[in-house]
């Protein structure tokens, strides 16, 4: 078996991945080489990331990603993981900027945080706002975005949930107030 074959096997495992790319680019080459890699005979139109960015999703093995990843055209490849989207309210086509807050799924892991953060910055750009907690590094960002890069923002791997701010703001007064009941 070749090389090519055994990464390409159907026993290996697909994941869904994020690709995003320069809109100033034809996507021609880059859209071969996807199509080639993960063997797919149609490719769905690129959707605007930012104002610099547009993405796709794919469904690829991890060495089918890492292999998209190396092609030059390539901005990032970010694997999407299942996240929950707390927002009760229905997202509109053309809607306005809101403020949310991101949370990330392990504070802790430095790592992992820095790379949320920098797939974060790719979508929402100057509209990023860190929040540090002290010595464990950033895990929550504050956001002003569409729903549109909310719901993009969600299938990024790191990202546990988003969640308007003023829901936020109402949880933790909600927590703080219990917390001097008792």
């Amino acid at each position: 078996m070749s090389e090519q074959e055994s990464e390409d096997s159907p026993t290996s495992e697909k994941h869904l991945f994020l690709v995003f790319l320069r809109k100033d680019l034809r996507d021609v080459s880059a859209v071969e080489f996807i199509r080639h890699t993960i063997q797919c005979n149609s490719f769905p139109p690129w959707e605007d990331a930012t104002e610099d960015l547009k993405s796709n999703i794919i469904e690829a093995t991890p060495k089918q990603a890492e292999k998209i990843k190396s092609h030059r055209d390539i901005v990032r490849i970010t694997p999407i993981e299942a996240t929950s989207l707390e927002d009760d309210l229905e997202p509109e086509e053309d809607s306005p900027k809101a403020p949310y807050v991101v949370r990330a799924t392990n504070l802790r892991d430095k790592d992992a945080c820095r790379v949320t953060h920098a797939s974060l910055k790719d979508i929402f750009q100057d509209q990023l706002q860190p929040q540090e907690f002290g010595r464990h590094s950033i895990g929550l960002w504050n956001v002003n975005s569409t729903s549109d890069q909310v719901q993009l923002a969600a299938k990024i791997q790191g990202v546990r949930s988003i969640v308007p701010l003023d829901q936020y703001l109402l949880k933790i007064q909600k927590r703080v107030q219990r917390g001097s009941e008792g």
